[in-house]
Formats: C-alpha cells, sequence, structure tokens
C-alpha cells in the first residue's frame, strides 16, 4: 500500500503545472513527494500573494482566486491525510498555517470573498521550504512503563529521585513535593516548574514535564552539586585555575541570563547550582531551585517580608524587596568558593579579592550594577590571581 500511496501521488502532481525554482527547495525531501510539494507552495504563494494585493485595493477577494484557494487547500489537506495512513506526517510552515486558518473563516466559494477589516498581510517565502517532511516522528514505545526511583535528596519542599530511562539509556530525576505541603507551597512548587519550563539555556536545569497527579516534574540529572564537586576536587592538582575559571564563568552566564529573563534566583547556594559531568573532564554548569524566584511580572509577592534562601544579604532587610544587588552578593560568595575552595567569602589575592569584594560590600552602591561586569572582571583574572 505505501509504494501505491507515492506512487499515485507522483503520477497525479508531475501532470499539474509549477513553476521549476520551487522544486529546487525540496531536494532532500521523498523523490515522490516533490512535485505535490513543488505544485501547492507555487499555488499558495501565487494565490495568498494576490490576496495581499487586493487587502491593499479594498479587501474585496476575486471569485475564481476564491474558489481556487478553497480547492488547495481541500486538496493540501487530503494528501496529507493520505500520507497519513502510510505513517508519513507532513508540516507546513506555521505562517501559512496561520493564514489559511484565517482565510477558511471568511472564504466563500462564490462571489468573491470580502476581507476583515483588520486583515493583516501575508509574509510569502520565496526561498525556502514551506512543506517539510516530519520524518522526525518518533514513535514513543515507552507508555505504561515503570521505573524504580532511588533517592537522591531531600530539601525543605521536596524529595528528588533518579531513575535510568531505558528507552533513552539516560539518567533521569524526578522532584517529588513532599505530601505535607500547605497550598500555598504547592503553589510555588509548581511556580519553579513553571520559569524553568520558560527557560531555555545551557546553563540552567531543563524540564521535561508536570505531574499533575504526583505533583512532580521530570528533570535533567547532574552528578553533583557545586559544593561536592569543588570539595572533592580541591586537591586534584589537574583542578587547576583554568577549569575553576571556566567553572566560574558558566555559572556567570547562568545569572546573566536570568538577569536578562528579568528573573531573580533568590536562592542561589553551593546546592542550588549543579555540576553535569562529561568524558574528558568536561563539565558543565546548571542552576537550579527557583523555589524562591522572582519574576518582574509575578514579582512571587507571596514569600512576604519574611527572609528566605542559603546566602543572606545583611544589607537586605526585606525579602519582597530583593533585587539584582543582592543577587550580586550570593555571586561573590560562589565565586570565591569556586576559585578557593572555601565558603566564607576569601579575599585574599588582589584581583580575585577586588571582585570578591566588590561583589559582597555592605555599600549596596559599590558593588557591581550588572552581571557583565563580572563576566568581564573574572575573564581577566590569571593564574597569578588565583595563587596569590
Amino acid at each position: 500500500m505505501p509504494a501505491d500511496v507515492f506512487q499515485d501521488i507522483q503520477n497525479k502532481y508531475s501532470a499539474y503545472p509549477y513553476d521549476d525554482r520551487y522544486a529546487r527547495y525540496y531536494q532532500d525531501q521523498r523523490e515522490a513527494l516533490r512535485p505535490a510539494f513543488a505544485y501547492f507552495h507555487d499555488k499558495l504563494n501565487t494565490l495568498l500573494g494576490h490576496m495581499n494585493h487586493k487587502r491593499e485595493r479594498g479587501g474585496h477577494y476575486n471569485a475564481d482566486q476564491s474558489r481556487d484557494l478553497l480547492e488547495v487547500i481541500r486538496d493540501l489537506g487530503q494528501l496529507r491525510t493520505n500520507l497519513k495512513r502510510v505513517d508519513v506526517e507532513v508540516s507546513l510552515s506555521k505562517t501559512y498555517e496561520d493564514a489559511l486558518e484565517r482565510c477558511r473563516t471568511f472564504l466563500s466559494p462564490s462571489g468573491g470573498s470580502p476581507m476583515p477589516p483588520d486583515f493583516e498581510e501575508i509574509p510569502i517565502e520565496d526561498y525556502e521550504a514551506i512543506l517539510t517532511i516530519a520524518a522526525d516522528i518518533v514513535r514513543i514505545e515507552k507508555a505504561g512503563k515503570e521505573y524504580p526511583l532511588r533517592p537522591l535528596g531531600e530539601g525543605s519542599y521536596a524529595i528528588v529521585y533518579k531513575y535510568k530511562d531505558l528507552e533513552y539509556k539516560m539518567p533521569v530525576a524526578v522532584k517529588v513535593a513532599k505530601k505535607s505541603l500547605a497550598e500555598k507551597e504547592l503553589d510555588r512548587f509548581k511556580a519553579e516548574y513553571d520559569v524553568l519550563a520558560e527557560l531555555s539555556s545551557p546553563y540552567v536545569l531543563a524540564v521535561y514535564g508536570y505531574n499533575e497527579t504526583r505533583i512532580s516534574y521530570a528533570m535533567e540529572f547532574c552528578d553533583y552539586t557545586l559544593g561536592k564537586y569543588i570539595s572533592m576536587n580541591n586537591g586534584n592538582p589537574k583542578f587547576d585555575f583554568s577549569k575553576r575559571q571556566r567553572i566560574a564563568q558558566q555559572f556567570l552566564f547562568g545569572i546573566s541570563y536570568l538577569a536578562y529573563k528579568n528573573v531573580l534566583h533568590r536562592d542561589l547556594s553551593y546546592t542550588n547550582v549543579l555540576v553535569k559531568t562529561y568524558d574528558a573532564g568536561v563539565v558543565q554548569v546548571k542552576l537550579s531551585d527557583f523555589g524562591l524566584h522572582k519574576t518582574q511580572s509575578s514579582l512571587l509577592t507571596r514569600t512576604g517580608t519574611e527572609m528566605k534562601g542559603t546566602i543572606l544579604d545583611p544589607t537586605l532587610t526585606s525579602f519582597k524587596d530583593y533585587t539584582l544587588s543582592n543577587e550580586i552578593y550570593s555571586v561573590g560568595f560562589i565565586l570565591s568558593f569556586i576559585f578557593t575552595g572555601k565558603e566564607a567569602p576569601h579575599v585574599a589575592g588582589a584581583k580575585l579579592g577586588a571582585i570578591v569584594r566588590k561583589c559582597t560590600d555592605l555599600t549596596v552602591e559599590n558593588r557591581y550594577t550588572g552581571i557583565q561586569e563580572i563576566i568581564d572582571a573574572v575573564a581577566a583574572l590569571d593564574r597569578d590571581s588565583f595563587l596569590a
């Protein structure tokens, strides 16, 4: 049956006229589908281009073009349906998909079609494919599989577990809310997942899905907390200045990304920064545990004025007034720890000491005003700064 479907499509659309220039955008698609894709690309560009023209001239789409576009929409839908029967999913560019959805609301098969007054111009794609085969579709066979969970750690609000996903052959972490949590704490747990799901950075922990029933979510597994990783490598001669500097820079890139997204972590610590390890000594720093985060839009005032967090800025009197300056105070502690292995801010060494002191200065106005300044200062450090 699959061969018949492809042959029928090829025979049908090879006989249809289309501009050859569109065919070149589909060279990497199945040979039998190239004529169909080129034909629909040509027809849609012609008909939607005419619609853009009519939009500027009274907003009445001609009767012939209305019927043609309705026919093209119907035929394209039928093509996609037929291919779906043989497990081939055809995707249409979102711009075109949205445009056709709008057109369906006003197209008429007779008398032409009055266009809505607020109808916006449709972007026409002349240089890239608008139809693709989602060979990219994956059948997930693991539904219903159960995996034993192994506890990794426990905090005030949740317990973190680990399991080995046999389908993808990778470890996955699961954070499960404690059953004793009050409603506000459960809201905070869900808010933590929501903000992580919205963030996309190699320096922020990735989350994979929220389970409403169990009140848990799956997330990227990391091998160590920053505290454990630094502590176990302090005596390792291979764990030199350059490695510490790269870790510090990755940490700062993560904080810089949060600042760009108007997110304040508010609970940076040696345990809330994670380290993922790879072969050949490669490591990746990941920011995690966003239970106390604050965004510009929500402000998460539920945390109130009560002071929370691990590294507390002594200049902060109300937690709801927490700003980037207070985040920078915690950044100073963590940078000092990365470079020296000591949890209390260590300010020996002229250059390193100057960075730490400027982050943690008790006169807030003397602190760095942005993360990029700290990134530049850390990039300028050299081996002598580390040894001094």
